[in-house]
């Protein structure tokens, strides 16, 4: 019989835990309860789904590759919030949201490789206006296209403010003390950008909320990946697929 296999993984606040990824085990993995919040825009050039041939380029999140003196300069005295990840949810992301958006899109999906940077690209901190009138804040590209190996991806889809605070709490009932309650409130912003056209196609910004009987694990973020996945595609220009990444 093949020997469980466990995970050494760090809760974001200098602890490190041990979760066991049996499947039996679900106080580690399974959902206790959730909830998810979008405001997406996606602009009516786009409206009309593009067929499979496309090329998408998921970039690593943008305050790897935008260094802090050009966010400072971009952003200049504007407010801006900025929660970063650790270094294994940065590893998760790298590794699992490119092939959740393989399995979510008709579409040929590159990346995310964490050491492109692109070039030859101007930036700008700008202000988004959101379907609600809401307004997001986001390092918006303005001029440039991106060539990743030679190749020009169609759309390149850029990823920031993606953050996972995690909270820990113990609840108490009527007899005192009832158990552990382990909380995630997951952030992400987005924005879809023409690579041929140099024109934005779309941009949003996604939120979770999820309650765990145990620490986050790998499980949960690859639930994570696949539903901002699924979202994303959903309000873009691609197609989407009916598969899961686990069927």
């Amino acid at each position: 019989m093949k020997k469980p296999r466990e995970d050494v993984v760090s809760d974001g606040y200098g602890f490190r835990w041990r979760v066991c990824l049996i499947p039996v085990l679900i106080l580690c993995v399974i959902l206790a309860g959730c909830s998810t919040a979008c405001r997406q825009y996606l602009h009516p050039d786009y409206q009309e789904k593009q067929s499979h041939t496309i090329t998408l380029l998921v970039m690593p999140v943008t305050t790897e590759f935008l260094s802090a003196e050009k966010r400072r300069e971009l952003i200049g005295n504007q407010f801006h919030l900025n929660m970063d990840m650790n270094e294994m949810e940065k590893r998760y992301y790298n590794a699992f949201f490119g092939t959740a958006l393989a399995e979510a899109a008709q579409a040929e999906v590159m990346g995310v490789d964490p050491y492109f940077k692109p070039e030859d690209m101007t930036f700008a901190y700008e202000n988004l206006q959101l379907p609600d009138q809401s307004i997001v804040a986001m390092f918006v590209p303005v001029k440039g296209m991106v060539v990743y190996r030679d190749d020009i991806p169609r759309f390149v889809l850029f990823v920031e403010d993606l953050f996972f605070d995690k909270q820990h709490r113990e609840e108490r009932g009527g007899r005192g003390f009832e158990g552990e309650v382990y909380e995630t409130n997951v952030n992400m912003e987005y924005l879809i950008w023409d690579n041929t056209r140099e024109k934005v196609a779309g941009y949003g910004q996604l939120a979770k909320k999820i309650k765990l009987l145990g620490p986050p694990g790998r499980s949960n973020y690859l639930d994570i990946f696949e539903e901002f996945s699924r979202m994303i595609v959903a309000k873009s220009p691609f197609l989407g697929r009916k598969m899961s990444l686990r069927q």
